[in-house]
C-alpha cells in the first residue's frame, strides 16, 4: 500500500466480535463516545439481516479496480495490492466488492496470513486465502447478526438502537422472513462440489438461523409488542419448520455438531412461541381486556381474528414437541373465559371466538371447558412434558453455562436470565391452570422446578427466585401449591421439600452437581445486587422452615395399647371429612425446644409400616420432632438454607 490515508479505519482494526465484547461489558472499548464512533459507521450493515455484506454491484467493483475506495466511515484506502484478492473473495462469497476488501485488510490486521512456500501461482495464493479467511469470514457474519440483540442497558445501546431498528416490527418480520428464506436455501454453486465446504456452509447457515432467533427473542423481549399478526406470523413460522427441523439441507446436518444446532434451534423456538403469549401479563388481574375498542391494540387479545387463528394452530398441532405452547394457550384460553363469564356483555366477536373453541357434550356427560381438556392432555404421562423441559433445563447450552462451552456452542448468552424468566412464567400459568393436586407425575414437576430455580449459576436465578418470594407467593395459593404439597407429605418424604426450598435459596446449584463445573463457578461469581438477592431469599427459606404450622411424631403400636397408652388409636368418627385413622395423645407431651402438646390434641395419619406410624400433629406454631435423629437433621438443614 504506497499510498492511503493516516487516518486508520475502525472499519478495518475493530472486528465485529471485538465489537459484541465491547457492548457485552466483556472488553474495555472506550467510552461510550468512542464506541458510538466504531459504531454508527456500520448501522446499514448491521441493519440488513438478510444481506449485510450486500452483493457484487457494478460500482464496487469499478471502484475497487479503479485502485482507490472510500470507506463507510470516510476513510480512502488504495487497494492496488489486494485488488485481485478482493475480487476474488466478493466472487467466491457473493458479497459487495468494497466489503471484501474491508474484510480481507480486516483478516489481515487481526489474524494474519501466513501462505505456503509451494505457493508460486495466483490460483493458489487465491485458493489458499480463501481457506483461510473462510472461518473468520463466517465468524464475522454471526457477531455481526449478535450487534443487534445487545445489551439494551449499555449505553451505547440504548443510544444508537433506534437508528439501528427504526422500525420494531418491520425488524421482526425481517428477521422471520429471513429465517424462512434461510432454512430452505439451497447451496451455493461454489461449495457444491466441495463436500466439506458444503458441509460446513450449510452449518455455517444453520448457527445463522440460531442467531436470527436469538435476535427475534430479544427483539420480542419487551422491545416489540406482540401484536396478532406478529404472533400468528410466528406461530407459523414454528410450526411449518417443525421447531427448526425442516431444513433444505438437512442430510448435512445428522453428524453431532449439526444435530446440536438444531436441537439449540428447537429450544429457542419453544421459548420463543411462549414468550410471545405474554403469559405473566394474560395472569395479571387486569391483563385481559375483552372490548369491541381496546385500549392496546397492539396486544393479540384485542384482536379476535387472531385469537381465532391462534386456536387453529395450536390445536391442530398437538405433537409433544409443541406441548409448551399447547398448555400454555389453554391458560390463555382459561383467563379469557373467566373474563367472558364475568362480563355483563360481551362483543359479538370475542363471543363467536369463544363459542368456537368449545367442546360439544357427550351423552350423559358434562361438558369439560376446552382447556381443561387440552391441560389433561398436555400433562399427561404419554406425552412428556415435564421430561421435555427437565432435559432442557439440565442438558442444553441455553440453560446450561458448562455444556455451552464444552459443545462449543453458538448461543450467544448461554443461561440468559430472560431464558429462564421465560420458562418461570410458564410454570406458574401451568400450576394456575391445574391444581399441583391433579397432575400426573409430581416427582417430575419437583425436579422440573428444581432444575429451574436451584441448578444454575447464582447470577442467572436470584432474580426469578427473588421474585417468586416477593410477588408470585402473594398472588395466591395456586403459585405455591408446590411447596404446600411438599408440606403435606413432609417428613415421611422428606427430600422433595427440602430440595425445593434449597431450590429457592438462589444459591444456585451446589458443587457436586454435574451441571457445575470450576470454569462456571468462577463466571458465577456474584455482585453486590446478586448477593442481596440471595440474603433476601434465603432469609424466606428460614422463615417458612421456621414457621411451618404442623409437626410430626413416630408412633409405635406399643404405644396406642395398655394401661401406660400415651395415644388413643380411633377411626374417623362419621362426622369426619374422610374415612381414615387418628391419634389423640392422653396426656401432655413436652417435646425438644420446650413446645408442649396439649392433651387430647388430634393428629391424622401420614403412613404406616411395619406397626410404627407418623402422624402429623395440628395446632402448634413451631416444627418439632420427637426422635433426636430428625432434630438434628432440620437444624442441618437450617444452617444449610441459610449459609449455601
Amino acid at each position: 500500500m504506497s499510498r492511503e490515508s493516516s487516518q486508520r479505519s475502525s472499519l478495518i482494526d475493530v472486528t465485529y466480535q471485538q465489537l459484541h465484547s465491547f457492548l457485552t461489558g466483556r472488553r474495555d472499548g472506550g467510552s461510550v463516545d468512542q464506541i458510538s464512533q466504531k459504531l454508527t459507521p456500520r448501522i446499514s450493515q448491521i441493519r440488513d439481516v438478510s444481506r449485510p455484506y450486500g452483493t457484487p454491484t457494478p460500482a464496487s467493483r469499478k471502484a475497487v479496480e479503479s485502485g482507490t475506495v472510500t470507506l463507510p466511515d470516510g476513510c480512502v484506502l488504495q487497494v492496488d495490492d489486494v485488488k485481485e484478492f478482493a475480487v476474488a473473495l466478493s466472487s467466491h462469497f457473493d458479497i459487495d466488492e468494497i466489503h471484501a476488501f474491508i474484510l480481507l485488510r480486516s483478516f489481515l490486521y487481526n489474524e494474519g496470513l501466513s501462505i505456503s512456500s509451494g505457493s508460486s501461482s495466483d490460483k493458489s495464493l487465491i485458493e489458499e486465502l480463501i481457506a483461510a479467511i473462510t472461518p473468520f469470514y463466517y465468524s464475522e457474519r454471526l457477531f455481526l447478526l449478535r450487534e443487534n440483540s445487545a445489551d439494551p442497558i449499555h449505553p451505547v445501546a440504548a443510544k444508537i438502537l433506534l437508528d439501528i431498528i427504526s422500525d420494531g416490527r418491520a425488524f421482526a418480520d425481517s428477521l422471520v422472513t429471513e429465517y424462512l428464506r434461510k432454512t430452505q436455501e439451497s447451496i451455493p454453486n461454489a461449495f457444491s462440489e466441495d463436500p466439506k465446504a458444503a458441509s460446513r456452509w450449510v452449518k455455517q447457515n444453520a448457527r445463522e438461523q440460531l442467531a436470527l432467533l436469538e435476535v427475534l427473542f430479544w427483539t420480542m423481549w419487551g422491545y416489540v409488542p406482540c401484536d396478532g399478526e406478529l404472533v400468528v406470523k410466528l406461530l407459523e413460522a414454528s410450526y411449518n419448520t417443525n421447531l427448526g427441523s425442516v431444513q433444505q439441507n438437512s442430510t448435512l446436518l445428522l453428524d453431532e455438531e449439526g444435530m446440536q444446532i438444531l436441537q439449540d434451534i428447537a429450544g429457542l423456538w419453544m421459548l420463543i412461541t411462549i414468550e410471545v403469549l405474554e403469559l405473566e401479563r394474560v395472569a395479571e388481574p387486569g391483563g385481559i381486556e375483552i372490548s369491541a375498542t381496546p385500549a392496546d391494540k397492539t396486544f393479540y387479545i384485542a384482536s379476535p381474528v387472531s385469537l381465532r387463528r391462534i386456536h387453529e394452530l395450536v390445536t391442530s398441532n398437538p405433537g409433544d414437541q409443541y406441548a409448551c405452547t399447547y398448555l400454555g394457550w389453554a391458560f390463555v384460553l382459561s383467563r379469557i373465559g373467566a373474563k367472558i363469564l364475568d362480563m355483563k356483555e360481551v362483543p359479538d366477536s370475542y363471543r363467536s371466538f369463544y363459542d368456537s373453541t368449545q367442546t360439544h357434550a357427550s351423552r350423559g356427560k358434562e361438558r369439560e371447558p376446552t382447556q381443561v381438556l387440552m391441560g389433561r392432555v398436555a400433562l399427561s404421562n404419554e406425552v412428556g412434558l415435564f421430561k421435555l423441559l427437565h432435559n432442557l433445563l439440565t442438558t442444553s447450552p441455553l440453560f446450561v453455562t458448562a455444556v455451552a462451552w464444552k459443545a462449543g456452542s453458538t448461543v450467544t448468552d448461554p443461561n440468559a436470565i430472560a431464558f429462564r424468566s421465560v420458562l418461570k412464567g410458564f410454570l406458574m400459568a401451568v400450576l394456575e391452570l391445574v391444581p399441583v393436586e391433579l397432575i400426573p407425575d409430581f416427582d417430575s414437576l419437583v425436579e422440573v422446578w428444581i432444575a429451574l430455580f436451584g441448578r444454575s449459576e447464582s447470577r442467572s436465578v436470584a432474580g426469578i427466585c427473588r421474585q417468586f418470594w416477593q410477588s408470585d407467593w402473594r398472588q395466591g395459593v395456586a403459585r405455591r401449591a408446590i411447596l404446600d404439597v411438599a408440606r403435606s407429605r413432609f417428613p415421611i418424604h422428606f427430600r422433595p421439600l427440602i430440595r425445593l426450598l434449597r431450590a429457592m435459596t438462589a444459591f444456585g446449584f451446589l458443587d457436586t452437581d454435574p451441571l457445575c463445573v470450576a470454569s462456571s463457578a468462577e463466571y458465577s461469581q456474584s455482585m453486590a445486587e446478586e448477593e442481596t438477592q440471595r440474603e433476601i431469599c434465603a432469609q424466606h427459606v428460614f422463615y417458612y422452615m421456621d414457621k411451618l404450622p404442623t409437626f410430626s411424631l413416630v408412633i409405635p403400636l406399643s404405644s396406642c395399647s395398655g394401661p401406660n397408652a400415651v395415644y388413643d388409636r380411633v377411626q374417623y368418627r362419621p362426622s369426619g371429612s374422610a374415612p381414615g385413622l387418628t391419634y389423640t395423645n392422653l396426656r401432655a407431651i413436652r417435646l425438644p425446644g420446650g413446645s408442649i402438646i396439649p392433651p387430647r390434641s388430634v393428629g391424622r395419619l401420614l403412613s404406616g409400616d411395619g406397626g410404627e406410624f407418623a402422624a402429623w400433629v395440628e395446632g402448634c406454631l413451631r416444627c418439632a420432632y420427637w426422635n433426636t435423629s430428625l432434630v438434628e437433621v432440620r437444624m442441618r438443614v437450617q444452617q444449610t438454607c441459610i449459609r449455601m
